[in-house]
Formats: C-alpha cells, structure tokens, sequence
C-alpha cells in the first residue's frame, strides 16, 4: 500500500500526531487518515481514539491499520463498554 518515501510517511504520521495532540480534531483526524490510507496513520489514530474511551471507532482503526498490537486493551475497553450496557 505504500508507495511513498519513509520520509513522507513520517510526516504523515507527525501530521496525525499534530491533529491528535495539538489541534485535537478528531474528525479532522479521521479525515486525515482516509485521505492517506495508510497503516501507521491509521494506528496513531487508533491509539488516541482507544485512550479517550471511543473504542468502537478505535477497533475500526485498529483494523484499518491491521494492527493487533494493543490487542488486550481492545477487550477490556469493549467489555467495560459491555457491562456498562446492561
């Protein structure tokens, strides 16, 4: 999928970072990231979007970016959103 330099792809992933942590504009964020496409992009996202309890929209990220890594706190996150349901 990605056909850019390394050096693109890290700035797109410091561009995701700057809309994350210093714009904080989720949807801006998330617009970012389609128009993008790629992996590490997606991943950042999904990490802020699972820290701030949006764990719906941080499983479909996680997938976007094919990343399995917080795998466990996916889980939790969702079997907290689960019983709380009920």
């Amino acid at each position: 999928m990605c056909t850019e330099t390394p050096s693109l792809l890290g700035r797109q992933v410091l561009a995701i970072k700057v809309l994350l942590d210093h714009v904080e504009d989720m949807d801006r964020a998330h617009e970012y990231a389609t128009k993008v496409d790629e992996p590490e992009v997606w991943s950042e996202l999904a990490h802020v979007e699972l820290d701030r309890s949006m764990v719906s929209q941080a499983i479909a990220s996680y997938l976007r970016a094919g990343d399995a890594s917080r795998r466990g706190s996916h889980l939790r996150s969702a079997g907290c959103c689960l019983s709380g349901a009920a």
